[in-house]
């Protein structure tokens, strides 16, 4: 009898009676119906908080001044989600992680070829009158000055752009574990080589605006003409017939033209050779356009890594009164 009036008694628990007392059984079921729920939930959140309780570990915060980076790097392992390890000074300067960094330039920058001694050969005069603009002897001194220019530019770029490097500041406030240093120092040095080259690139343009804008009269910027001279038929003039920005030689007027190399499809390119008479030797990897820059852009001086190409020209030199003691190009990974 007991249990049936306990049994009862929770069947009927209400504790969300309406004022007044309703005597409707519907709504007495539902009211009973959210009280039951009610206790559920109730039960099962004092479970979870009473469980979580028992279960939760206490955290013990503990200081180490001035860790070693060994003992950082054991805690590190140890504790990696913990572990808070403020630095006493927040910015760096660069170079006290990035102090060696070595750089190589392309072979011609550390050779002969850009020098006086080169640059200002004298070459042995042809008995041909005919000018020849792509001869190695005539387009030389040119080519190899202007190469000489951009290394002196590309190594003082470089230079004031690794100073710069040196003091830009790394900024942290807590220590970086060696891995994620170690990527971090990859990104930043990876980031630096992709801009210096475009820290260079104004020079290149401003060398290739200066030729068009004041429309200097370069050997294939204009048509040439050669006029006899009555009084001496040995004198050889030449003076430009036709406007440099107007009248540039292109493929289709000049059979000699090859146009795949350069990055204008309808401007004129010549192989650099020595042409005596009959004979031609072509001058492997190098090429004269309308622009000067250009034309050194496009050239790849095959022949100054070959010493039987370069003893072509070495025969060509006046050895009266220049050097031809010159030594071939050493292959570097650059090239």
């Amino acid at each position: 009898m007991l249990f049936q009036r306990i049994k009862e008694k929770l069947l009927e628990f209400n504790l969300f009676k309406s004022i007044p007392r309703s005597t409707d059984e519907t709504i007495l079921r539902q009211q009973r119906h959210t009280t039951r729920l009610y206790l559920v939930l109730l039960l099962v959140t004092s479970v979870t908080l009473i469980s979580y309780g028992f279960l939760k570990s206490n955290t013990i915060s503990k200081t180490i001044e001035s860790p070693s980076s060994e003992t950082f790097t054991q805690l590190n392992k140890k504790y990696p989600l913990t572990l808070d390890c403020p630095c006493s000074q927040t910015s760096f300067e660069y170079k006290q992680f990035f102090s060696n960094i070595e750089v190589e330039y392309h072979d011609i920058c550390s050779s002969e070829f850009i020098t006086a001694r080169w640059i200002q050969l004298q070459f042995i005069e042809s008995p041909v009158k005919e000018f020849f603009i792509h001869d190695i002897r005539f387009q030389s001194q040119m080519h190899f000055q202007l190469l000489s220019t951009l290394c002196r530019v590309a190594k003082q770029t470089i230079e004031d752009s690794l100073q710069s490097f040196y003091r830009t500041k790394l900024i942290t406030p807590k220590v970086i574990d060696n891995f994620s240093f170690q990527i971090e120092s990859e990104l930043i040095l990876e980031q630096f080589k992709r801009t210096v080259p475009e820290s260079y690139r104004p020079t290149l343009q401003l060398i290739e605006a200066n030729t068009e804008i004041n429309q200097l009269v370069m050997p294939l910027s204009s048509i040439f003409e050669s006029p006899g001279d009555v009084h001496n038929k040995e004198v050889f003039h030449l003076k430009p017939e036709l406007n440099a920005q107007y009248d540039r030689p292109d493929c289709a007027s000049a059979p000699k033209c090859a146009c795949s190399f350069s990055l204008f499809s309808d401007e004129c390119v010549l192989e650099t050779a020595i042409e005596k008479g009959e004979f031609t030797k072509i001058i492997s990897g190098m090429r004269l356009t309308v622009s000067p820059i250009r034309s050194v852009l496009i050239s790849t001086l095959e022949c100054f890594y070959n010493e039987t190409c370069l003893s072509y020209i070495k025969r060509e030199i006046n050895s009266l009164v220049s050097p031809t003691n010159f030594s071939t190009l050493r292959l570097s990974s650059l090239a």
